[in-house]
């Protein structure tokens, strides 16, 4: 088999020859999240939390906290229901501080 790249690395006095291979396999493992008791598979749903429904994809869309607890806004829709696409409020950009130095 061909090296793809050759090169040495060397500390101090001593030079160490090094050879890089292309993988000749994969070798990925893929894990899934299983029942202990019965080994069925776990699935991951979107679930409402105020009325504990299964939300379709459709409907989901991005939000942020607001200051108050567990309230939250709204902001963007899906690309394909773009009538109802909410925009994030103006925020102000941080504040910023100039350091001076005194020179001696």
């Amino acid at each position: 088999m061909r090296s793809m790249w050759k090169g040495a690395i060397s500390f101090g006095l001593v030079t160490i020859p090094v050879k890089l291979y292309t993988a000749t396999e994969q070798r990925d493992v893929s894990f899934r999240q299983v029942h202990v008791k019965d080994g069925g598979r776990i699935h991951f749903r979107r679930v409402c939390s105020v009325d504990d429904e299964e939300v379709p994809y459709a409907d989901v869309a991005k939000g942020y906290e607001l200051p108050r607890p567990a309230s939250t806004r709204a902001v963007d829709r899906p690309a394909r229901d773009t009538s109802m696409a909410m925009r994030l409020p103006e925020v102000p950009p941080p504040s910023t501080t100039t350091l001076k130095s005194a020179m001696c």
